[in-house]
């Protein structure tokens, strides 16, 4: 390619200038350290004609490879500057403290009771949206004939209905008015996040619609509606960060926080361990990601060590898009489990005792109730009691004549009752009961 004469005094007299920038910004650099150098004098007049042709050779070989030209500044086309206007901003994370902060209002606690109003046990739980649906655990409301939902700072509210339940995702959804407490709808982290996100959003809209010369469309104003809204769509790998928030012995909004350790499946139910620390009493609190998300409940403790499970929020979300409002007293009906101890009916020699043994397996104990009765001898008498593990007395009836009956709730675990004829020295006994345990599913 020829240059003009012009073209070669132009880059020539751009070079000069180059050099002389240079040594000026080395000179001010050297100043600011403390050190002076005096400066190079730098001639105007036009160097040997070879080397200037040499160097404007250079030049032009390094330009064409670079496939520019010089004073010539490339810019984005149309579709480039959309393409980066359209590109998402990263969402951000909220801290371990914010989260807390903003969740708490939504955490519950959780209190059942049976069909004689004494109480059964405690949980945790949250409001999952603004129409006063709560999260938390089947195991938590099982066998339960009313419950009631505390939150933090307000009276207790007694919850209207059972939305739904499944007993082996361990899950379960009660209806609360959240007015009736004097609740509002709190800001909830996901608000927090959400608003920010709209903020990205309506930054990257004016970044359109310059790309587009004014031409983009409104931008929605609406604020998000939810309360702790559960996400199944996140992807939750071992390694995350998280945060869990319950009420353990119902010491209100307990915060733990740790990693997920492990990914699990139980049959069908998809299980989050983490390694965060929580007591007894935290079942159905809720497990934060870093946005204020709520990715799982919690499931089950693991004795002797820190690992938590928590069932995936993807069980949840299935719960309440299947809403099936119940009473309490029909999940009673339809999780009730009766078995009857043996019927056979027992000899209890003069001067000699005979156990009729059996064991609880249900993690929420079970109810023995029934009757028996009592023949042969002077007086149809024998000696009753009900003895736990270790010979534990629970319950002791005494000398029981002709007929006797019983009811005891019993936590798990193994049991004996004790038909005591020692005190006879001649005469036998037959007992017959009619005795059965019944449970919750």
């Amino acid at each position: 390619m020829e240059l003009s004469e012009e073209q070669k005094q132009r880059i020539l007299h751009e070079e000069q200038t180059r050099l002389q920038e240079e040594q000026y910004r080395t000179q001010v650099r050297l100043e600011l350290t403390g050190q002076s150098v005096a400066a190079p004098s730098i001639s105007t007049k036009p160097k040997n004609p070879k080397y200037v042709l040499a160097t404007i050779g250079i030049v032009l070989v390094l330009l064409l490879c670079a496939g520019t030209l010089i004073g010539v500044r490339r810019q984005p086309s149309a579709s480039e500057t959309r393409e980066t206007a359209n590109s998402p901003l990263p969402v951000p994370k909220l801290t371990t403290a914010r989260i807390a902060e903003l969740a708490t209002p939504w955490v519950v606690v959780v209190q059942t009771y049976n069909e004689d109003g004494e109480k059964l046990g405690q949980g945790s739980g949250y409001v999952s949206s603004a129409d006063g649906a709560v999260i938390t655990n089947y195991h938590v409301v099982r066998g339960a004939a009313s419950v009631t939902v505390g939150i933090q700072g307000k009276e207790s509210v007694q919850a209207s209905a059972l939305l739904g339940y499944n007993i082996e995702n361990d899950v379960a959804a009660l209806q609360i008015s959240l007015s009736a407490i004097g609740v509002g709808r709190p800001t909830s982290p996901s608000d927090v996040v959400d608003q920010l996100i709209l903020q990205q959003n309506l930054e990257t809209k004016r970044r359109m619609q310059e790309a587009n010369s004014g031409k983009g469309t409104p931008v929605g104003q609406s604020a998000p509606t939810q309360g702790l809204p559960t996400d199944e769509t996140l992807d939750v790998k071992v390694g995350d960060h998280v945060t869990a928030i319950g009420a353990p012995l119902g010491l209100e909004n307990t915060v733990s926080e740790g990693i997920v350790s492990a990914l699990r499946q139980n049959g069908e139910t998809h299980i989050i361990q983490t390694t965060a620390s929580i007591s007894p009493g935290s079942s159905g609190g809720p497990l934060f990601n870093d946005y204020g998300k709520v990715i799982g409940i919690t499931a089950s403790t693991v004795r002797d060590g820190q690992s938590l499970n928590f069932v995936e929020a993807r069980h949840i979300t299935e719960l309440l898009s299947q809403k099936r409002p119940i009473a309490f007293r029909e999940m009673l009906v339809e999780t009730l489990v009766t078995d009857s101890l043996p019927s056979n009916t027992l000899s209890v020699p003069a001067r000699n005792a005979i156990q009729l043994p059996f064991a609880v397996n249900g993690q929420q104990g079970a109810v023995l109730e029934g009757s028996y009765t009592i023949s042969g001898g002077m007086g149809n008498d024998v000696g009753v009691a009900l003895v736990g593990q270790g010979g534990s007395v629970i319950v002791n009836s005494g000398r029981v004549a002709r007929m006797g009956q019983i009811k005891q709730r019993l936590p798990r675990g193994n049991y004996a009752i004790i038909f005591d004829n020692r005190s006879s020295p001649m005469f036998s006994r037959s007992v017959s009961a009619d005795l059965k345990l019944t449970y919750y599913k």
